[in-house]
């Protein structure tokens, strides 16, 4: 599809507090889609045991968050024990172990190369030393299979974490325990978002560009940028005034299809996306608005296929 890419980039990180911006914004609010539709009809999961040396600690790490995953202040999934009584309408199964390599590298350092009578280094240079090279693999799979024996969700991954040490540098390399944790703890977010809608409040940058319009207009332009920091409301009001007499200007057609979106109306909103991308093709402020209503749009279908609705 047209905007994948661009929805792809944007749902993992919507649920998050917004990033601090130093250009005007709006707040908008809206629920982007998990990655996996199928997981979507899907009301209750377990998470077995994996396998592998270090294969419980990514199924706890997973069922801990999804356990925790809400929706509007409801739990998304009823994680239930396994070997329950009860049949889930989706497995969780998977294995996970480390691959620890270990070899010599060359790198470069400022060593001494001279010293004084007392011991101390008066002249340094850039040489190649000889280090030692750590590195960690942490190997796993994860399957997810509804109770039909369909399989909904599949993935095999190696991560890595390297540790240099050269003559003289501080620290030992990770044990292979921690870093097990560490990316157990990382693995079992994405899980999160690849099977649970999010739904938060974004900062999205207006457009602010003012060429090509007339004084009086840039005037009033800049000032309903400036109201963007206290009365959101009222800078959308100065923006759709300004259309009338600027039906082709492209910041305010944009800005005013933002000024919809804030409000829900996706028809209005996709509307003047498109619109702007006729003014300014491949432009990424409109490409981005549009991949968000798309969004939207899958969420809830996601929703409606999770809850019934």
């Amino acid at each position: 599809m047209r905007f994948a890419a661009v929805l792809a980039i944007m749902g993992a990180a919507f649920a998050l507090s917004p990033a601090v911006v130093q250009a005007e914004t709006l707040h908008i609010e809206g629920t982007m889609p998990a990655e996996n539709d199928a997981a979507a009809g899907l009301s209750s999961m377990v998470v077995e045991r994996f396998g592998g040396e270090h294969g419980s600690a990514l199924s706890l790490a997973i069922e801990d968050a999804l356990r925790d995953a809400y929706f509007r202040g409801e739990p998304y999934f009823r994680i239930l024990p396994p070997g329950g009584g009860n049949a889930p309408d989706g497995t969780l199964r998977g294995e996970a172990y480390t691959e620890t390599d270990r070899s010599r590298v060359e790198r470069e350092r400022r060593v001494c190369v001279e010293e004084d009578d007392r011991g101390k280094c008066i002249k340094r240079e850039t040489r190649k030393v000889e280090c030692r090279r750590t590195v960690i693999g942490f190997v796993y799979s994860i399957r997810l299979i509804a109770y039909n024996g369909n399989l909904l969700h599949s993935e095999d991954a190696e991560r890595t974490r390297e540790h240099v040490r050269c003559p003289g540098d501080d620290g030992d390399p990770p044990r292979p325990e921690q870093v097990a944790r560490e990316f157990s703890r990382a693995i079992a977010d994405e899980i999160r978002g690849k099977f649970v809608p999010a739904h938060g409040v974004r900062e999205v940058r207006v457009m602010e560009s003012r060429d090509g319009l007339r004084r009086e207009d840039r005037d009033r332009f800049r000032e309903a940028v400036r109201l963007t920091k206290q009365d959101e409301s009222a800078a959308c009001a100065v923006w759709e005034a300004l259309l009338a007499a600027n039906p082709d200007h492209a910041s305010t057609v944009f800005n005013i299809g933002l000024c919809a979106e804030r409000r829900d109306e996706r028809d209005e909103a996709a509307r003047f996306y498109r619109r702007t991308l006729e003014l300014k093709p491949r432009d990424s402020y409109p490409l981005e608005g549009l991949g968000r209503l798309e969004g939207y749009d899958r969420a809830d279908r996601q929703l409606a296929a999770h809850f019934g609705a």
